[in-house]
């Protein structure tokens, strides 16, 4: 994969956490990120929220990980 010419750009991973809502976002280029950990009324809720900036082909998949 290759990144876009957006700035600012970040060399390397980032990742947010917070271990109070048990809740993990890894950024991983300028196009998304994955949503990772048990608070699944939280991962329900973003996904209810940035559900028109979701992909179609993985969608089955973030269905099955996020109800």
């Amino acid at each position: 994969m290759q990144d876009f010419n957006i700035e600012p750009r970040v060399n390397g991973s980032v990742y947010l956490f917070s271990l109070n809502l048990e809740i993990l976002a890894h950024l991983y280029d300028d196009r998304g990120m994955n949503i990772i950990g048990n608070n699944f009324p939280l991962k329900q809720k973003l996904l209810t929220k940035f559900n028109h900036y979701l992909l179609n082909y993985d969608r089955d998949e973030m269905n099955k990980n996020y109800h």
